[in-house]
C-alpha cells in the first residue's frame, strides 16, 4: 500500500520576545523541521495592549519581532523565516 503524505507548507512558532536569550534551541529545531518538510517558518509573538519592556506601541512590537526575524534568518541562512505578531487584549478593570 502506498502512504500519502500531506506536504507541510507553512510552520508557526510561538515565542516570547522576552526571553530572546532562551530561544535559540526552539528556533533551531523549527527550521531544521521546515528545511525537512520544505516548508516555511512564521515566527509569531504576543504582546499585551499595554506599553511593556519590549515595546511600547504594536508598531514598535512589529519592528522589533521584524528585526529579531531577519537577524535569525541572516544568522541561520534561513531565507523563509518571517515575523507576525498579535495584540492581546487583557481584561477589563471593572
Amino acid at each position: 500500500m502506498i502512504e500519502w503524505k500531506r506536504p507541510i507548507g507553512r510552520m508557526s512558532a510561538n515565542f516570547d520576545l522576552g526571553h530572546k536569550e532562551k530561544l535559540d534551541t526552539a528556533i533551531s529545531v523549527a527550521a531544521r523541521l521546515s528545511e525537512m518538510e520544505g516548508a516555511a517558518v512564521t515566527l509569531c509573538g504576543v504582546m499585551a495592549s499595554s506599553p511593556g519592556s519590549i515595546a511600547h506601541t504594536p508598531e514598535e512590537f512589529a519592528q522589533t519581532l521584524k528585526a529579531f526575524a531577519e537577524a535569525q534568518s541572516s544568522a541561520r541562512s534561513y531565507p523563509s523565516l518571517s515575523a507576525r505578531f498579535r495584540v492581546m487584549r487583557i481584561g477589563s478593570t471593572r
